[in-house]
């Protein structure tokens, strides 16, 4: 009897949680989390905002399409109108789709994006990409200010003409000129000095010294003829006829030429020409190398075993046991035990340490270079715009600006002049602007220690 009792009760109970359930006027769907979007609260679909609410472009909001609503419980979720927000077609009400996360009832018609604004000389960027074409992004130090990237050209459009300003002369005429320490101001104050135009043209020597050498500098350096100067490899060289052995007198040999560089001050007794002296033989063994004068050091004679014979070029040498006894870039030859030519470099190390740059390389055991893909990796462009923090203003400053040098089949290398108008010396002096003779060189030299 108890138990049929309590089974009515449990239906009872069950009948009236179901009428509770079921009935009322409340039209709001319960949402997963229980509480609906209101208005103005973030939304996806339409099923996250409470009743009489759309949600679009992503906020639940009163839409003029959504209806009245009607007595009863929403079946399922509420589906987004034409233009509401969506994360998928199943968030949408039939015959629409989800395009671009709106509902519509067709794809939009495609728009093509706009070109990207890329960054002209000088604008600021981040990456490469930042930037126009021919152009790269650089960042730069200037002094203590760090300049931001910036779009910098990447190449310059240079090209290294090979050349220097290293020539003294293109004819034999242009080494006819006092050198600017001659002791004299021009030809006028040599002429003034020996007396006039006239004598200072026919002088040969003079009464005292520096009479004679007032005479020589006249004919050499003023009154000079087509057998006075020729102009070899652009450098003057001193061709008259010699038969004194003190420079700068007459019959002697020049100090200088118009440059201020040094000149062979020896007269070759046998060709008559100041020149340096052909090397004659001195040795053929060793042993007669005993006492005579070493071939690179004149004011040094061997000792007893302290001298090789070079038979090759039959002169003497101090010879070397190892390769501490070379100067930098000459090796011990164990043969013949002289100290031979190595090159400028033999390892890539070496280079980094002398160019101050971890990249350098050591080119075929000759010179030290740096690689490079771009003139910007070279040198610096120019002037850079900085901003002046400490007064907050923009100033202008040199960023250690163009050095001269351009990437030039895969090395940095001197730009190099392309006229003589770009050339002087130290002393103001003109030079020109010529393709380098290519030195060769010495190939053999003394041992500096032993």
């Amino acid at each position: 009897m108890r138990n049929r009792i309590w089974s009515l009760l449990l239906v009872s109970g069950t009948a009236a949680l179901l009428t509770l359930a079921c009935g009322g006027d409340d039209k709001t769907t319960v949402l997963s989390d229980g509480v609906p979007g209101k208005a103005g609260e973030s939304c996806t679909k339409r099923a996250d905002c409470g009743d009489e609410l759309s949600c679009i472009q992503g906020v639940c909001q009163v839409s003029a399409s959504t209806g009245a609503g009607g007595a009863g419980t929403a079946i399922g979720p509420a589906l987004g109108k034409k233009g509401e927000s969506c994360t998928k077609r199943a968030d949408c009400a039939t015959g629409l789709s989800c395009f671009a996360q709106l509902c519509a009832d067709k794809a939009p018609t495609a728009v093509t994006p706009p070109d990207p604004k890329l960054g002209a000389y000088g604008e600021s960027c981040v990456v490469g990409t930042d930037c126009g074409e021919g152009l790269s992004c650089q960042s730069q130090m200037v002094g203590y200010y760090a300049a931001a990237s910036r779009c910098e050209v990447a190449t310059f459009g240079l090209t290294p003409t090979g050349k220097s300003c290293e020539g003294e002369c293109a004819a034999p005429a242009d080494c006819c000129h006092l050198p600017l320490d001659s002791g004299y101001a021009s030809c006028k104050d040599l002429e003034s000095t020996l007396g006039g135009a006239a004598t200072a043209k026919a002088c040969t020597g003079g009464s005292t010294t520096p009479l004679k050498k007032a005479c020589f500098a006249y004919q050499t350096y003023c009154n000079c003829t087509a057998s006075t100067w020729s102009c070899t490899d652009n450098q003057c060289v001193y061709k008259a006829p010699c038969d004194e052995s003190t420079a700068d007198l007459p019959g002697g040999c020049p100090l200088l030429s118009r440059l201020g560089n040094s000149l062979p001050t020896t007269c070759d007794s046998t060709a008559l020409k100041c020149q340096p002296l052909a090397s004659v033989p001195v040795c053929t063994s060793d042993t007669d190398c005993d006492t005579k004068v070493v071939a690179d050091r004149s004011l040094d004679a061997c000792t007893t075993g302290e001298c090789i014979c070079l038979k090759s070029a039959g002169q003497c040498y101090r010879k070397c046991n190892s390769q501490l006894d070379c100067e930098k870039g000459y090796a011990c030859d164990a043969t013949t035990k002289v100290c031979v030519a190595s090159g400028a470099c033999d390892n890539d190390a070496y280079c980094a340490r002398q160019l101050n740059n971890v990249k350098a390389v050591c080119v075929d055991k000759k010179e030290c270079k740096t690689p490079c893909t771009s003139d910007l990796q070279c040198s610096p462009s120019g002037i850079v715009d900085l901003t002046d923090y400490a007064n907050s203003r923009t100033r202008y400053a040199k960023s250690d600006g163009f050095n001269g040098r351009v990437c030039s089949k895969g090395f940095c290398e001197d730009l190099g002049c392309s006229s003589d108008a770009e050339c002087s010396s130290s002393s103001n002096l003109k030079k020109f602007c010529v393709t380098p003779k290519v030195t060769v060189t010495q190939l053999y030299k003394s041992a500096i220690t032993d």
